[in-house]
């Protein structure tokens, strides 16, 4: 390089530096397609074709486990039509509670009417919400985020209402994300002869 080309190097870089922030992509906080969130999609909607599926995701903080669950939920309603999205964050440091559980999930579903104070009513909302949000397609995909901090009741809880949607015919494929606890949490499951 010579010297004028250097000095068109740094001015460029320079002027780089200045528009970093205003550039489309950084101010739209754009999603790219990269290899490892086309491979999740591939895997997801392979697995999306059974009645029932599920499929867990572990990584690193800060790797882009987010970047993927926004990519999931902009592609899955076009390649299926109608299907429900339920994007649920896994809660630490909290009472393990099904009827705290069901009303975390209806706040996530953004569940208007008045979430009743009985276990039965809740366990009501939850499946009729459940239902509604998936009918167009006939499909629900439940993503769980930070899914190493679900605990084992709360996965029990979510099987029985997978079970009653998978009774009315619906499909449901279920994605967890989560860091390297969760590869511990999954062999904790099947040492205990828990793991379906």
């Amino acid at each position: 390089m010579n010297v004028k080309d250097t000095l068109v190097s740094d001015e460029m870089l320079q002027t780089r530096d200045e528009q970093w922030d205003n550039h489309p992509i950084i101010c739209t906080s754009a999603v790219l397609p990269t290899g490892p969130i086309g491979w999740v999609m591939s895997l997801v909607l392979k697995h999306a074709r059974r009645q029932r599926s599920s499929i867990a995701f572990w990584a690193h903080p800060l790797t882009g486990k987010s970047s993927c669950i926004e990519a999931l939920e902009s592609v899955l309603p076009r390649k299926i039509p109608g299907c429900g999205i339920l994007v649920h964050e896994a809660k630490t440091n909290t009472t393990i509670a099904e009827g705290t559980f069901i009303s975390d999930i209806l706040f996530t579903v953004d569940y208007e009417p008045k979430i009743h104070r009985g276990l039965a009513e809740k366990r009501d909302q939850l499946r009729r919400a459940l239902f509604a949000l998936a009918a167009g397609a006939r499909h629900l995909f439940l993503i769980i985020d930070e899914a190493q901090s679900l605990h084992g009741l709360e996965l029990e809880w979510l099987k029985e209402y997978i079970n009653w949607l998978i009774r009315r015919r619906y499909k449901v494929t279920v994605i967890l994300f989560g860091q390297s606890e969760l590869v511990d949490k999954r062999d904790s499951l099947i040492s205990d002869g828990r793991w379906t």
